[in-house]
């Protein structure tokens, strides 16, 4: 489709994309410039800042405000994937929970069963000692969703 024919709304959000990318740039670049004048210990302070900034981007981690999400843990966790290994290995998902000696094995039956029916999600990064025997559990047998 030519310039002339996009829809208006269309052709705004292009432009508007392009003008964030600009933006990008320019913080960049006001970044380096004022890096160039720092002391030190400075210095360090904006290397850490950014590289806690890329690794967060990276691993699809953004805040709003105090509300943090994960975009990686909806996006690269797969249910299905994760059903998969544990048949791999001719397991229940009770026989599971009693091979990862979770003090309660019906527990964590139930955690596996709703991570492998979509209806929750592993946190990223894993938070509770169920999902991170279960992510550990994944990894040690091919499945590594979220490079622990």
């Amino acid at each position: 489709m030519d310039e002339k024919n996009k829809d208006p709304i269309t052709k705004t959000k292009e432009e508007l994309e392009v003008t964030k990318t600009k933006l990008v740039e320019l913080y960049l670049t006001k970044i380096q410039d004022s890096y160039k004048g720092l002391e030190p210990d400075h210095k360090s302070f904006v290397i850490e800042g950014l590289d806690a900034l890329v690794r967060s981007i990276e691993g699809g981690i953004f805040t709003s405000g105090s509300k943090a999400y994960s975009q990686k843990r909806d996006q690269v966790f797969n249910p299905k994937k994760a059903r998969e290994i544990r048949e791999k290995f001719d397991l229940t998902q009770k026989q599971l929970a009693e091979e990862l000696n979770f003090g309660n094995k019906f527990s964590l039956s139930t955690q596996i069963n709703k991570y492998e029916t979509g209806k929750v999600k592993p946190s990223y990064p894993p938070r509770g000692e169920i999902t991170k025997q279960y992510l550990t559990w994944l990894k040690e047998h091919g499945y590594n969703p979220f490079s622990l």
